[in-house]
């Protein structure tokens, strides 16, 4: 028997709070607007795909799963030629990422939060750069400048670097060059697409 890893419904989203939230979505749902109260209750208690019988679109399947020929990936169209710059980001993130956990950092709780906000605004931008999104594009250079500006100032609070040190210029001009070079790909992306949409030819 062929193995196909996978889950029953995936996500056709790169949407991290959607990914997180969607099954406690689907069952809340379920509960709500199944008529039997006894589904009600065990719907909380039953496996993973079951859902009430009231609510099925079609019969239940006697084995949940599926097989490599009716998977279906979700694919996205991100903003053209930003593969390199979410790579290039993803490690800039790791080092960030490295500060927030590391606790051997003399940084507060306040601090690791920060930081840790500026590591979700992240993902949700990318999530939303991966989609080609328009808001991603406001929400990335946001996130730029928020994780720029708050590394800076917590490793100068806490007396690990002072923003006078090498580090700022590192980061100011990583900063810089991402903003530059993402708003550069973001306005091609956009000229691409008002050629294909102009271009009679199919």
């Amino acid at each position: 028997e062929e193995v196909c890893y996978g889950i029953t419904h995936p996500p056709r989203t790169w949407d991290p709070i959607f990914i997180n939230f969607q099954y406690w979505k689907q069952l809340f749902s379920d509960a709500w607007h199944t008529a039997r109260y006894w589904d009600k209750v065990r719907i909380w208690f039953m496996p993973t795909g079951w859902r009430p019988a009231d609510l099925r679109t079609g019969p239940a399947p006697a084995v949940l799963g599926y097989t490599l020929s009716d998977q279906h990936k979700f694919r996205s169209e991100p903003f053209t030629n930003l593969s390199g710059y979410l790579v290039a980001q993803v490690v800039l993130g790791l080092a960030y990422m490295y500060i927030t956990i590391d606790m051997a950092m003399p940084l507060v709780l306040t601090d690791r939060l920060l930081l840790i906000m500026g590591l979700f605004l992240m993902i949700i931008s990318w999530g939303g750069i991966l989609q080609a999104r328009k808001w991603s594009i406001p929400l990335e250079i946001l996130r730029l400048l928020f994780m720029a500006a708050t590394l800076i100032l917590i490793l100068d609070r806490n007396g690990i670097l002072p923003w006078t040190s090498w580090l700022t210029t590192v980061v100011a001009a990583a900063t810089g060059v991402s903003m530059l070079y993402f708003s550069f790909q973001v306005r091609r992306s956009a000229a691409l697409e008002r050629t294909k949409e102009t271009d009679p030819r199919p």
